[in-house]
């Protein structure tokens, strides 16, 4: 298990470049004003390589912090008559510049293998870029999708008056039915980008896994106020996406994160905004994944990142949930009954529910001793003793109450 500190590290700031102005090769010279990030041999080989892969930035822009004068370095690498249209493609990250990250999307869809071989290519052919990764895709990880005749709330934690600040949860999904009478007593937050994939503050969950997740939370810590952010949608989501609403829940000032989902490859620029978050002593919520296997699944991987296993009824480990000693806690994960869009109610099971729960017991906690920090999570599961007796998961703390 990760014993680590979790709350040091540089933060990163990530920035998803709007790109609306069509640059041709007039607009280049080098008495334009330049920034110290990109030498001028380098603005010209990115625009070579952009032209030649047919590549362009993003247009994702969450106007936070741009940094004007890299910005025309970009536009000047941005090849003629392109325009961004929504492809998975690279995440830049830069040696100056390490709470700013680029990305660019290739004209037509290319491959993850692709991705890979042209990230390669970026990278060594500009030495101001530092890291440069394939976008990859979002895995959501819980499955089952039982509707259940349940329509009320009956069963709800009646909300307690407390003159305490409420905890502040964000939920890295694939939105929420707000509407939805589970969620009658929660307050909500929600930013103007949060629908990250069309840049609104619709957050209308098309999917179900996120309205479950946050009805699970809101039933145990109702007296919340709830931050969503939409990643996903019914064609899916990227981990781009994933930084984009990272970024949006670290400036809305949120107590919580929970991520119940994740991607299969580690990620430099995930990593490194996680260290963001964790600096400014955000506490992140990670499903392990159902995978049924030991291999790393991220963000959870990282730690800082409270890493989530699934348990069943019986206390042991759930078939599908991930293991390893990366994992952190476990906690229950199988059939749970929650909300689902348009009012109903539904099971499902995985790593994703068992999130949820963690997510719901911390903001509890946070009410009354907002100093809870992971370290101090960690060190009371292992001094309460109460752990998986057998399997693979033998040893992990289990976290019911």
């Amino acid at each position: 298990m990760k014993f680590s500190p979790k709350h040091t590290g540089i933060g990163a700031l990530v920035l998803i470049l709007s790109i609306t102005v069509q640059l041709g090769t007039n607009h280049f010279n080098q008495s334009t004003l330049q920034s110290n990030i990109l030498s001028v041999d380098s603005i010209k080989e990115l625009r070579k390589l952009n032209q030649e892969n047919d590549m362009v930035f993003s247009d994702q822009s969450m106007h936070l912090g741009l940094d004007s004068i890299l910005m025309n370095d970009v536009l000047q690498a941005n090849p003629k008559n392109t325009e961004p249209n929504g492809h998975p493609g690279l995440i830049i990250s830069l040696e100056k510049k390490e709470k700013e990250f680029l990305i660019l999307e290739p004209q037509t869809r290319l491959t993850n293998t692709e991705l890979k071989s042209l990230a390669k290519t970026y990278k060594e052919a500009i030495p101001e870029f530092k890291h440069v990764e394939a976008d990859q895709p979002i895995h959501l990880t819980s499955h089952e999708n039982i509707k259940s005749p349940q329509t009320t709330t009956t069963n709800a934690i009646p909300m307690e008056r407390t003159t305490r600040e409420k905890p502040r949860i964000a939920i890295i999904d694939s939105g929420i039915d707000t509407t939805h009478s589970r969620f009658k007593r929660i307050e909500w937050n929600i930013n103007p980008n949060a629908n990250v994939i069309d840049q609104t503050s619709d957050v209308y969950d098309d999917v179900s896994h996120g309205t479950h997740i946050a009805g699970i939370i809101a039933l145990r810590a109702p007296n919340s106020i709830f931050l969503p952010y939409k990643i996903v949608n019914k064609k899916g989501g990227h981990l781009s996406d994933i930084l984009t609403a990272l970024e949006l829940a670290i400036e809305d000032d949120a107590d919580l994160i929970n991520m119940s989902l994740g991607v299969l490859d580690h990620s430099p620029a995930l990593e490194s905004l996680l260290e963001k978050a964790s600096e400014r002593e955000i506490i992140v919520v990670a499903a392990a994944g159902n995978f049924s296997t030991d291999r790393a699944f991220y963000p959870a991987k990282y730690d800082s990142t409270l890493a989530v296993a699934s348990i069943d009824k019986k206390g042991d480990k759930m078939k599908k949930s991930n293991f390893g000693s990366w994992v952190d806690v476990a906690a229950p994960g199988e059939k749970i009954v929650s909300a689902l869009p348009n009012g109903e109610y539904g099971k499902k099971s995985g790593t994703s529910q068992a999130s949820a729960y963690i997510t719901a017991i911390l903001a509890k906690r946070l009410r009354t001793n907002p100093d809870t920090s992971i370290e101090k999570i960690l060190t009371t599961l292992s001094e309460n003793n109460l752990v998986i007796q057998r399997g693979s998961l033998q040893g992990t703390p289990i976290l019911r109450h």
